[in-house]
Order: structure tokens, then C-alpha cells, then sequence
């Protein structure tokens, strides 16, 4: 709840098209390019769409960040994942990345997996996280 608080807060205001804060604070998927941060892991093409060869090197920075394991399952390794995008000096990129990819995987039961990630890009992971908690309820 914390999370969604957080990120609705910082994207609200950037991604609409009124210069007066909606205090609901909703994310205008159409203007989301506008919320770009300069660590961002340019996963999605301007167009919206997602870039496969970016895409690909999740893959690849998941086993450097678990020396070779195929899931992050460890907050050291959620972080390293994050620093593999950092673009240079960036404290505010840097941490909005930080607290993305922790967030996503404190949200997917403290694990992530290149599957894991492309579903959360597609939205899929958040609704298979929620049938998950509606069926443990059960």
C-alpha cells in the first residue's frame, strides 16, 4: 500500500495535463514517458512499446547480480539490480530506482525472475499477485 502511495505521488503530477495537482493523485498511462527518471532501464520504447533487446539484458544483469543464479531472491541483490541501470552521479534516478525494484520485489514475495520482471512490464504480475492473496485468503 505504502509502495503504490509513493509511486502515485511521484508520477501523478508529471504524467497529467493540467498544471493543478489532482490531490487523487492518478498516473495518466498516456503522458508516463514524462515520468522518466535518468536511471530509468529505458525498457520502453517511445512508442510505448517494449524494447526486446533492452529487455534482454534483465536476463543477463539478474545473473551478475546473483553471480549466476536465475532469481533475485536477497534485498543486496534487489539493489544491485538497481545499480546496473544507474546512469552516472544520479542520487534521484538512483534512488527512484532503488526503491522501484524494491518495492517490486518485496510485492512478489522477496523474489524476482526475468519472467517476474516482464510480467510486472505488462501488468500481468500484479494481477497473479493479487489472484495469489485473494486464494491464500480462501
Amino acid at each position: 500500500m505504502l509502495s503504490a502511495f509513493i509511486i502515485n505521488l511521484f508520477l501523478s503530477y508529471p504524467t497529467q495535463d493540467s498544471k493543478i495537482p489532482n490531490p487523487t493523485l492518478p498516473i495518466y498511462i498516456k503522458n508516463i514517458y514524462k515520468g522518466k527518471h535518468t536511471s530509468d532501464s529505458e525498457t520502453y520504447n517511445p512508442d510505448g512499446t517494449i524494447n526486446p533487446k533492452k529487455f534482454n539484458q534483465f536476463q543477463e544483469a539478474i545473473r551478475e547480480c546473483t553471480e549466476g543464479k536465475e532469481v533475485i531472491t536477497t534485498f543486496s541483490e534487489a539493489l544491485k539490480l538497481s545499480k546496473s541501470f544507474k546512469h552516472g552521479s544520479d542520487p534521484v534516478g538512483g534512488t527512484a530506482s532503488k526503491a522501484e525494484w524494491t518495492f517490486l520485489w518485496i510485492a512478489n514475495g522477496y523474489k524476482l525472475n526475468a519472467k517476474d520482471i516482464q510480467d510486472s512490464y505488462d501488468g500481468t504480475l500484479f494481477e497473479n499477485i493479487a489472484k495469489k492473496r485473494a486464494d491464500e485468503k480462501k
